[in-house]
């Protein structure tokens, strides 16, 4: 069943990395279903629906309150994306708690979104200095440090975090809890 419940989850998450690259966004009857058919998976698994139905309130509770941070913004689809996640990983370790759950699965999406990040505004750093340094010689580190944000043609590296699909990261973040839970 836990391999069924992992092709559903990868199948899910592979559809929304297509469209998170195709149109930036995905659609809300998706999420949706696979909501509905987690829950009857879990019916199905002899799970109790209160159980279910409060990892879906807390991952709604956290998602919304991060969707109004400053900081790190995830978009309303992301929030179902992740509400999702946290219900297949509910559903494949149902031992853990249902808070235990919830915030897990989204504090290892924070750690990839920001592993991720680190990594694509070390390469564009790593860019730039190339550029750089072809245009102006081996001694451009004194420029380097004046025009940080100046890293792309015309982008700062912190838009970039918001250019990325979330579903790399909740991809990212799930499967190894995931990997680590399955027997």
């Amino acid at each position: 069943m836990s391999l069924l419940i992992v092709s559903l989850f990868i199948t899910y998450m592979l559809f929304n990395i297509y469209t998170d690259f195709l149109y930036l966004k995905t659609k809300g009857y998706w999420h949706l279903i696979f909501l509905v058919l987690c829950i009857c998976l879990g019916v199905i698994t002899h799970i109790k629906l209160l159980d279910l139905m409060c990892v879906v309130c807390v991952s709604l509770v956290v998602g919304i309150l991060r969707e109004n941070m400053k900081l790190i913004r995830f978009s309303p689809g992301d929030t179902k994306m992740i509400i999702v996640a946290s219900l297949f990983y509910f559903l494949i370790s149902p031992e853990k708690g249902v808070l235990y759950t919830a915030l897990i699965v989204h504090i290892a999406i924070f750690m990839c979104s920001s592993i991720l990040t680190g990594f694509i505004t070390l390469l564009l750093l790593f860019k730039s200095f190339i550029r750089f340094k072809t245009i102006t010689g081996y001694h451009s580190i004194k420029f380097k440090k004046m025009n940080i944000s100046l890293v792309t043609d015309g982008w700062k590296v912190t838009r970039m975090y918001y250019c990325l699909p979330a579903a790399i990261s909740v991809l990212g973040g799930v499967i190894p809890l995931i990997l680590m839970s399955l027997k």
